[in-house]
C-alpha cells in the first residue's frame, strides 16, 4: 500500500462500548471502518498477507488524545483491508505531528516487511 491520507479515527475511549454484558464497537467506529473500506478500495489497495511495516503520522485538530489511542483504533480498522490481522505488524513507526485545524488526518503507509518469511 502506498502512502494514503485517511480521516482521523475516533479516539480509543469512544471506540468500544459495553451494553447488556457485551463489548461492542460504537457506531462511530463502524462508520470509520466503512469509510476506510471505500477509500482503500478507491486507491486499489490490496490486503497484505505476510509481515508488514506500518508508518503513521497523526495530525490532530487540537491537542486532544494520545498517540496510542489513535494507533489502536486505526490498526484495528485496517484489519482485513490493508493487512489480515494487526499481529502481522513487525515494525510500527508513528508520530504525533503539529495540529492541523483545517485538515486533521492520518497519513499511513503499509508495506511488506523486506526479508521476513511468512510462516504458516
Amino acid at each position: 500500500m502506498t502512502g494514503l491520507t485517511l480521516p482521523l479515527p475516533p479516539l480509543a475511549n469512544r471506540y468500544w462500548r459495553i451494553g447488556h454484558g457485551h463489548l461492542y464497537r460504537c457506531s462511530e467506529a463502524d462508520n470509520y471502518r466503512r469509510t476506510l473500506m471505500v477509500l482503500l478500495r478507491q486507491a486499489k489497495c490490496r490486503c497484505l498477507h505476510g509481515p508488514v511495516w506500518v508508518t503513521i503520522r497523526v495530525y490532530r485538530k487540537r491537542k486532544a488524545g494520545d498517540l496510542d489511542g489513535y494507533l489502536k483504533v486505526l490498526l484495528d480498522a485496517l484489519q482485513g483491508l490493508a493487512f489480515e490481522n494487526d499481529r502481522q505488524v513487525r515494525q510500527l513507526v508513528a508520530s504525533l505531528e503539529p495540529e492541523d485545524k483545517v485538515h486533521p488526518r492520518v497519513e499511513v503507509t503499509v508495506t511488506e516487511a523486506p526479508g521476513l518469511k511468512v510462516t504458516p
